[in-house]
């Protein structure tokens, strides 16, 4: 078993942040944080009770969801026209 220390290291060496901080780094709710690792959209890993995310990986996540939008925004254009 890892000691919490240990674990602790490892998460620094990682740079990994918990749902509070994904939430402020992008603007979004720690729900939706947490509904989004759910769906998949966000990688991250259950550790107890909690939720770890890599910093590096908030970039891609953000990314993807910049796109869905831009793609929802086109086809509301689409649909509006039609």
């Amino acid at each position: 078993m890892i000691d919490r220390k240990q674990e602790e290291k490892t998460m620094a060496k990682k740079k990994i942040i918990g749902t509070k901080e994904a939430a402020e780094l992008t603007g979004r709710s720690e729900r939706m944080i947490r509904i989004d690792i759910e769906k998949g959209l966000l990688e991250a890993e259950k550790v107890g009770n909690a939720w770890k995310i890599e910093k590096a990986s908030i970039k891609p996540y953000m990314k993807a969801l910049r796109a869905a939008e831009k793609e929802r925004e086109r086809a509301r254009k689409v649909a509006k026209k039609s």
